[in-house]
Parts: C-alpha cells; structure tokens; sequence
C-alpha cells in the first residue's frame, strides 16, 4: 500500500483592517496623539505580521495588542506602543500585512485638536 502527501499551497488572504482615524497634534500636549485601527469584519483577527509605519517608523501591532475583536477599535499611540506622529508633513501613515498595504492617510500640516 503506497501513500501519497498531498501539500495544498493555499493563499492568504489579509483580513481588512481600516485606518479609521488619526489624531497627530491634540489639545495641549502631543502626549495623546494616536492612530486608530478598525475592524469591519464579523472574526477576530490576529494582528501577528500587521504593521504601522510612517516616515519615522515601524511598529509590529501585536508587540500592543494580540488581536483585535470584530467590530472593534484599537489605539495605537506614544503612550502605548510609543508610535509618534509629526505636527508638520508631509507624514503618511501606512497599515501592512506582511508587505501588502492595506490602508494609508498622508497629511501636510495640523491643526491643533482636529483629527481626520
């Protein structure tokens, strides 16, 4: 009796995380500036090989948080993961998975306690 092993190379296929919102010069102090992530889908997502960059930057996700719920919003910010934005651009915010951009916000200037 011969058995054969039968590989199956399957791709993945990134969950699609947003850029829901960015907050780079707040009221007073730059101390609460922060990037929001939302997830749209009805699964949790496990945030191993998900990415935050920006000019400066690269921060793993999961280094903050595993996973993110369904439906749920997640803060990525100087006091959590110490992911810092600039007051003044140009500045682009970019979410990876792997090496697959998902989502991006590029600004040029701020104005103090608006968020996009």
């Amino acid at each position: 009796m011969k058995y054969f092993l039968l590989l199956l190379l399957i791709p993945v296929v990134a969950a699609n995380l947003e850029l829901s919102e960015v907050v780079p010069n707040p009221q007073g102090s730059d101390e609460f500036e922060y990037v929001e992530i939302y997830n749209p889908t009805n699964n949790i997502i496990l945030l191993e090989n998900y990415t935050l960059r920006n000019t400066k930057q690269i921060i793993s996700l999961n280094t903050t948080y595993p996973e993110i719920a369904p439906n749920t919003y997640l803060i990525f910010s100087k006091n959590n993961s110490n992911f810092r934005l600039k007051n003044k651009g140009p500045e682009s915010i970019q979410l990876f998975y792997q090496e697959i951009l998902l989502d991006q916000f590029d600004y040029t200037i701020t104005k103090e306690g608006f968020s996009w």
